[in-house]
């Protein structure tokens, strides 16, 4: 999707919207295989944790916050 819309093929703000979604669910899959020490400041799966938040709330416009927060599936 991403070089689809990099290309004017796609929907840039979707195409990041979905980037940012895939960033989270990766890094909560990751934090649930690390188990508890996820949650311990240092541990690589924390940073990714902490990255993919950073991802959703800092780096977005607000038409991919749209596309964000309207999407069916996670």
């Amino acid at each position: 999707m991403l070089n689809n819309a990099a290309t004017g093929n796609g929907d840039i703000y979707d195409a990041r919207a979905r980037a940012s979604q895939f960033a989270v669910t990766t890094a909560v899959y990751c934090a649930t295989a690390a188990g508890s020490r996820s949650v311990t400041r240092g541990q690589p799966t924390e940073r990714m944790v902490r990255e993919a938040a950073f991802s959703m709330v800092c780096t977005t416009t607000p038409e991919i916050k749209s596309r964000i927060l309207t999407a069916r599936t996670p």
